[in-house]
């Protein structure tokens, strides 16, 4: 037999298809551990079968964030940034020689969840006058995937807007020297490192409140020497906002007139011409200057007008005007008085005689007494004083209050000599009272008008200065004289 052998070859090939897997679903990563995704050899082949892991295997493989073990369970791992990931994997026949393997990719997008949320919960701000200040940081309450922000994981767009300013951490600033007011600033959040961008925006809000203190002036006296408007004072020297003295580039304050008093908006104080000499009062307000709302406070200026200084009844401006010293009220030209004397020129002596001025003046304030005629009133000329006689003692001051003191024009020991008569004059020679038997049964002059003329009977008498004259006969029969000026204070 010849015979011969041989072999015969078969190559057997299972057709193997590893599908690219690009239809996940959006993954939101796990914080803490690995997230399964899914198993990539779900759509794979092996002759046209779905291949199982007893005919296959896949070689296992890391990508980024991305792993597949040899069963094709396919993670992602924690913490991943927002973006597309893709990982190619080989699938391979079990046992095949030589090789029988496919590869196909996996696609997983990664969208992390990011919260940027409103902030207008911060104190109310005093601004420094100097230095920015820090009001906080807005991404305190943001969130990334469900979990507080960090600088690590988030930026911020650094952004101006107005007086606030945000940095990339997210520290809120707000200027010096800001006006109050309500300011918003938006600003954007962003994941980083996600591609495309993974960013939310919000809105700061921070309330600025300078505190303002228009503080009461002390009392100001203004001698009124010249005609026309006088300059007072300005308000704003002891008014404060923010703890810092005001000017008026940050204040202002509103225009009015109260009164002869008038404040313009830079807190200048002016008196009316022709104010007469008295105490007046102005309430101003003051507000800083473009606050929304407006943020004001209210306070007084005190003026005391003295248009006379010396008290002799002659302006100022007169006694400038006829060469006398405004301040020597023994110098003036008594045509000229129009206002009323002071105590003090009544109580006064010019002449050095022992007499007041009150007591020598007379009842007429434009026409003092002048005894001998000479053309030099009395109280500016000396005369023989007395001491007085037939023990009286006249008391200059009325005070009809019912305190049982005072209460009457007393004049002690008047009694002792019924035969008198009594006038009162107003300081401009008007008869207010007159009466016969001074003293007697109650008759006593208790600050109501008893005249004919100007003042209507039984009207109490305003608060002022008035003139006496009494006349009597005393215990050896003679006639005597005595004036001189009473005050009446209720």
């Amino acid at each position: 037999t010849n015979c011969d052998t041989a072999t015969a070859t078969v190559v057997v090939l299972n057709p193997i298809d590893a599908v690219d897997d690009n239809t996940y679903p959006v993954q939101t990563p796990s914080t803490t551990v690995a997230t399964t995704v899914g198993n990539v050899t779900l759509n794979d082949t092996l002759n046209g079968v779905l291949v199982t892991a007893s005919n296959t295997d896949v070689t296992p493989i890391t990508t980024g964030p991305l792993s597949i073990d040899a069963n094709g369970v396919l993670t992602l791992a924690p913490n991943t940034t927002s973006g597309t990931y893709t990982i190619t994997y080989q699938l391979c026949e079990v046992g095949a020689v030589p090789a029988n393997c496919d590869t196909a990719t996996a696609t997983v997008v990664v969208l992390n969840p990011i919260d940027a949320v409103d902030d207008n919960t911060y104190p109310v701000q005093t601004p420094s006058t100097t230095v920015a200040t820090t009001v906080g940081n807005v991404t305190l309450n943001d969130t990334l995937n469900g979990v507080l922000v960090t600088a690590s994981n988030t930026d911020v767009t650094p952004i101006t807007t107005g007086p606030l300013s945000i940095d990339a951490n997210g520290v809120l600033t707000l200027a010096p020297n800001t006006t109050s007011g309500t300011y918003t600033i938006t600003y954007q959040l962003c994941e980083v490192g996600a591609v495309p961008t993974n960013c939310d925006t919000a809105t700061a809000t921070v309330v600025v409140l300078n505190p303002i203190d228009a503080v009461d002036d002390a009392a100001v006296t203004v001698e009124i020497n010249v005609s026309g408007s006088v300059f007072a004072t300005n308000v704003l020297g002891n008014d404060t906002l923010n703890g810092v003295p005001v000017t008026i580039s940050n204040t202002d304050v509103t225009p009015s007139a109260q009164g002869p008093l008038s404040i313009d908006v830079d807190g200048n104080v002016t008196i009316a011409p022709g104010t007469p000499a008295g105490t007046y009062i102005i309430t101003y307000e003051l507000c800083e200057t473009g606050a929304v709302p407006p943020n004001c406070d209210t306070a007084t200026a005190t003026i005391i007008v003295i248009t006379d200084s010396d008290g002799d009844g002659v302006s100022n401006i007169d006694e400038i005007a006829d060469g006398t010293d405004p301040d020597d009220f023994c110098d003036f030209i008594p045509e000229n008085v129009t206002e009323v004397q002071s105590l003090e020129f009544l109580d006064a002596d010019c002449d050095n005689d022992g007499l007041t001025n009150g007591e020598e003046y007379g009842p007429t304030p434009t026409s003092p007494l002048d005894s001998d005629g000479d053309g030099t009133p009395d109280f500016l000329e000396p005369n023989n004083y007395q001491p007085s006689e037939d023990d009286l003692e006249i008391y200059n001051l009325v005070t009809p209050n019912g305190d049982n003191d005072n209460d009457v024009f007393t004049i002690r020991n008047i009694e002792l000599f019924p035969d008198n008569t009594v006038e009162i004059y107003n300081r401009w020679g008007v008869l207010v009272y007159e009466t016969r038997g001074y003293g007697q049964n109650g008759n006593y002059f208790k600050g109501v008008s008893e005249g004919r003329v100007t003042i209507s009977q039984s009207s109490e008498l305003p608060v002022g200065t008035y003139f006496y004259v009494l006349k009597y006969r005393n215990n050896s029969g003679s006639t005597r004289e005595r004036s001189g000026y009473l005050y009446i204070n209720r």
